[in-house]
Parts: structure tokens; sequence; C-alpha cells
């Protein structure tokens, strides 16, 4: 993203893994704003929630495993995700159709 707010300097870098137990690595990066500095140490639950569904749509996610619905006829799938910085591993499930790359929020355009 960008801007000249710590809330909106916000960079993630998302990758086919090499890894066996994940899909896509994602660095995420924090932007400075009074120095010309960069951290990958670090986390952001909103950016984090955005790797998988730009993962799909990109092409990046070459095997799809089921997820867990909690809405009938709702298909999902798991997209496992390393975070390069934290060193951490998560399985978030998304959304999807087999008709299209996303799925878009009910009610809406």
């Amino acid at each position: 993203m960008g801007g000249s707010r710590v809330i909106t300097s916000k960079i993630a870098i998302v990758k086919v893994s090499d890894r066996s137990d994940a899909d896509v690595d994602y660095t995420f990066a924090q932007a400075g704003i009074t120095e010309d500095l960069i951290g990958y140490t670090g986390n952001c639950g909103n950016i984090s929630s955005a790797v998988g569904p730009f993962a799909v749509s990109e092409g990046l996610v070459k095997d799809v495993r089921p997820g867990v619905s909690l809405v009938d006829g709702l298909e999902t799938q798991e997209i496992r995700i390393f975070n390069t910085g934290t060193q951490k591993s998560s399985t978030p499930t998304y959304p999807s159709t087999k008709t299209e790359k996303w799925l878009k929020p009910a009610n809406l355009p």
C-alpha cells in the first residue's frame, strides 16, 4: 500500500513456497514513516487475510484442498501460508467456486 501513516505503509510479498508444508510464502514488510527503514519481522492481520485470495487469483496455489464450510453449499479451500518474518505457518480457509477464481462477498455488486 503506502501513505504517510504506519497503518497504510504495509507491503505483502507473496510467492510459491519451496516448503513441502506450505502453498505460498508471505513476507510482511512495514515501511518506515519518519525513517528510511523497512521492517520484515512482524505481521499484520489485515494484510495476512488478503494473502490467500491474492495467491489463488494469481495462480500461485497449485493444489486445491477443500476447507471446512460453516455455510451449506459454500465451497471453501484451505491455503497453507508460511510467514517468513515470524517463521509461523497458518492454514486459513477461504470461500471459492469452481467457476470463478474467487467468490465475491455476498450482497455486493
